[in-house]
């Protein structure tokens, strides 16, 4: 074959070559003409839509937040601390330890669990939290008759075409249209019901990849959406020729029946607001007080394991004035709250310190004699506690026994083993918090011979 005959062929297969290339380059230029027709035709009809009052956009964001934001994140706890109890109506005081813990569990995007008896500033936390980081904040109080998550989430009722919301949905859907806000949800007395009953989608989705929570099925969603579709396009005439101008319209709705319309229009709002699912916004928190007494429901392990919990107690006098005394001395003006946008939450992973390990490592021997072990679950947990970068590292031990460790305990012990609470005593020498809790452990122990953090 001579080097003609070769090039002919290569020029040949070349021009196939440049021919099907031209032709994908048609195929394409043809979708995209089809793509912009249906564009075009979508925002007609939007337009027409909306002329008569069926609007697509959602009008519920929010003006911008102010607060102070030029202040750096080590200080943020003492900031917050000063500025709650600084203030004229209702002073706050919370010990630094407290208020790291919390904004840290904020940061694992666990439900952060306030326990304690009633009346020792659980809720007031979490007011207070929210007012000092300008975060929004959305109170529910959780019923005694809660049984599953319609209670929390609402239903689509068919009869009507319309989705009956709920407090809690709809927050969730503020948060959602306002991203850059953190935005907390906050169960009142979440243990009057069962936790796992009402919550249980959300303490399974909360950490997943896969944190999509279904409402209502896709199937109904479609058939409700095309029904309003249809009736929308009747009222218009959008499809006829001579299609009446937007005066004649709403008129003839209005002969017909104007309660049609208005009905028309509420369904329209619902479908458009709640879809059948949602995704758990990445700027909402969960946190739930509960009270520790006779006359309501204990937190099941499930529960427990995916939950971030603190135990929060009365105030000392002590604390009050170091803190009043701390404020008048270095004159500190914190009249002005934080800013802290939905990104300082954001969860991190981070490897605990070698001495860390260490730590849990020895603790975790002493728990297996009461038959409870760290699982893979508590180990991710307490390394995006770490991540958090919020606990000092002489506190991070501290928080991560009171938080993953101590509400995992609640075994009946011989008092002829005395020696295993008395080892496990001493390898919280070190603390503040867990070293606390865990002597009122062992006071309940010595009268009724449970170990267990809930009484």
């Amino acid at each position: 074959m001579d080097k003609r005959e070769t090039g002919n062929k290569e020029l040949k297969r070349l021009e196939a070559k440049k021919k099907k290339e031209f032709k994908k380059i048609d195929e394409i230029e043809l979708l995209l003409k089809t793509i912009n027709k249906e564009l075009s035709e979508k925002e007609e009809l939007k337009k027409t839509f909306e002329k008569y009052g069926f609007s697509f956009e959602n009008n519920n964001k929010e003006s911008a937040v102010r607060g102070k934001t030029k202040i750096s994140k080590d200080k943020y706890i003492e900031y917050i601390q000063s500025y709650l109890a600084s203030r004229e109506e209702k002073p706050l005081y919370y010990s630094k330890e407290i208020l790291e813990q919390f904004y840290a569990g904020l940061c694992t995007n666990q439900l952060v669990v306030l326990s304690g008896q009633p009346g020792t500033g659980k809720t007031s936390l979490v007011e207070g939290f929210c007012n000092a980081i300008a975060a929004k904040l959305k109170i529910i109080s959780v019923q005694p008759n809660w049984t599953d998550n319609q209670d929390l989430l609402g239903f689509f009722n068919p009869i009507e075409g319309t989705y009956i919301s709920t407090p809690f949905l709809d927050a969730i859907i503020e948060a959602e249209n306002n991203p850059e806000q953190l935005h907390i949800i906050c169960l009142d007395e979440m243990n009057l019901a069962h936790v796992e009953y009402y919550f249980s989608e959300f303490l399974s989705k909360l950490q997943s990849e896969d944190n999509i929570i279904t409402l209502y099925s896709k199937n109904l969603y479609e058939e409700a959406r095309e029904e309003i579709f249809s009736k929308i396009e009747l009222f218009t005439n959008k499809r006829e020729e001579n299609a009446l101008n937007v005066e004649e319209g709403i008129s003839l709705l209005k002969n017909i029946d104007i309660n049609e319309y208005y009905k028309l229009k509420k369904q329209w709002k619902s479908i458009n607001t709640y879809k059948n699912e949602f995704k758990i916004p990445s700027n909402i928190r969960f946190v739930g007080t509960i009270n520790k007494d006779e006359t309501t429901k204990s937190l099941s392990p499930k529960v427990v394991d995916r939950s971030y919990i603190m135990e929060i107690n009365p105030y000392s006098i002590k604390l009050v004035e170091d803190l009043k005394n701390k404020i008048e001395n270095d004159r500190i003006e914190c009249k002005e709250n934080l800013y802290l946008k939905a990104n300082c939450f954001k969860r991190n992973t981070k490897i605990l310190s070698k001495e860390l390990r260490e730590e849990l490592n020895a603790l975790e021997l002493l728990l297996r004699k009461f038959d409870i072990t760290l699982t893979n679950r508590i180990r991710q947990q307490v390394n995006e506690l770490y991540g958090s970068e919020i606990i000092s590292e002489n506190n991070i031990f501290d928080a991560i026994v009171t938080a993953k460790i101590l509400p995992k305990i609640s075994v009946e012990i011989d008092f002829e083993n005395e020696s295993l609470i008395k080892d496990f005593e001493k390898s919280l020498s070190n603390t503040i918090i867990a070293k606390s809790i865990f002597s009122k452990m062992i006071s309940y122990w010595k009268q009724c011979g449970i170990l267990t953090f809930w009484r």
